[in-house]
């Protein structure tokens, strides 16, 4: 009967895994063995048939054999010699292999051992042959002295059937998953100030997001796809991205490597208050200063914020000027437009403090 290439890709599957033998191989199944990892199937079959006519009680050999012709296709001699080896019953696990494969490929029960086998398609009966009697399988415990240890069988311990498609649950599980990351990790950045939230539900952009979350150049997204550097970069930034939010560097540490655990520690981020985010103290300002500073309307214009908060700002790009001597117009509203952006991102932080108005980094962000 024959089936559909999925069905033979499976029992191809099963054919290259077998269990471990009890009796040795013989120079003749060695060689058929040999044969199939050259890729010779017809070759191995040729060996193995020759091999049974001489030795018809020898099960591994039919088992190997079985499987030869499940690489070839040829369900029949299959189904055959998959029966001879439940008949012979000479090694359990291989007479377990070959009941599945007998199931898979829809052969019916096969004869009680000494019965006269029917022989593979094509072959006409011969006399029976007086049943082997069954040995156990040899396991773990101790072998007779002179006795050579059983071979491995060519193969690993057969796999289980195919694993199937993920059902429904699975996948609305993962959506779930997927989802409550975005929305932690767009929180995230609105509580940094970094801006761009909508990243965070597409992939790829959420990494960047994480870059600007963290203050690390955005060409780092190349290192997140070479080998052993990625790990590194994603523990560099996962402590810069908690590092932002006030918390511990460490508990990054911990995210980055034991991703469960970074799932928990997004939550914390981002349903948390942060901690306190300010990191070097850029400039300090007399309150007496601001309430009494002048302020361009274009300075308002262009970013509307609080009027101290922009006044401490220019007085910033003011001071930067002039400690680098770079005064001319253009230079200062350049300067000025990069240190509203700052601002507005969050990278900035302006706290009034008794009697001054102080001016921080940014835990995290370098500029």
């Amino acid at each position: 009967m024959g089936h559909g290439r999925t069905g033979r890709g499976l029992l191809l599957t099963l054919a290259v895994l077998g269990a471990t033998v009890a009796w040795a191989q013989t120079d003749a199944v060695t060689r058929a063995l040999e044969l199939k990892k050259a890729g010779d199937h017809q070759g191995a079959i040729a060996v193995l048939d020759k091999h049974l006519q001489a030795n018809p009680q020898d099960a591994h050999a039919h088992y190997v054999l079985g499987w030869e012709y499940v690489a070839v296709e040829d369900d029949d001699k299959a189904r055959y010699h998959f029966g001879e080896v439940v008949k012979l019953g000479t090694d359990a696990a291989e007479v377990a292999e070959a009941q599945k494969a007998l199931a898979r490929l829809g052969g019916g029960a096969p004869q009680p051992a000494g019965a006269q086998p029917a022989g593979p398609p094509g072959v006409a009966p011969g006399p029976a042959a007086p049943a082997a009697p069954a040995v156990p399988a040899q396991g773990p415990g101790p072998v007779a002295p002179g006795t050579p240890p059983a071979p491995m069988a060519d193969a690993a311990p057969a796999l289980p059937p195919a694993a199937r498609a993920p059902g429904p649950g699975v996948l609305v599980a993962g959506l779930l998953a997927w989802a409550f990351c975005s929305f932690c990790l767009m929180r995230i950045a609105a509580a940094t100030g970094a801006g761009g939230g909508w990243m965070a539900w597409i992939p790829i952009l959420n990494l960047v997001l994480m870059l600007r979350i963290a203050g690390r150049p955005l060409w780092w997204i190349v290192l997140f796809f070479v080998p052993g550097v990625n790990i590194v970069v994603l523990v560099l930034v996962w402590m810069s991205v908690t590092t932002a939010c006030g918390k511990s560097q460490w508990l990054g540490a911990l995210a980055a490597l034991i991703p469960p655990f970074g799932v928990l520690v997004l939550a914390y981020l981002a349903f948390t208050k942060p901690g306190d985010v300010r990191g070097d103290l850029l400039m300090t300002m007399p309150v007496s200063s601001v309430e009494g500073h002048a302020l361009p309307e274009a300075i308002t214009d262009k970013a509307p914020m609080p009027r101290d908060h922009a006044v401490v700002l220019v007085q910033f790009v003011a001071l930067g000027a002039k400690e680098t001597g770079h005064t001319g117009a253009s230079d200062i509203a350049g300067a000025l437009t990069q240190v509203i952006k700052l601002y507005r991102q969050g990278a900035l932080i302006i706290v009034r403090e008794g009697g001054e108005y102080k001016l921080f980094l940014r835990r995290g962000v370098r500029i």
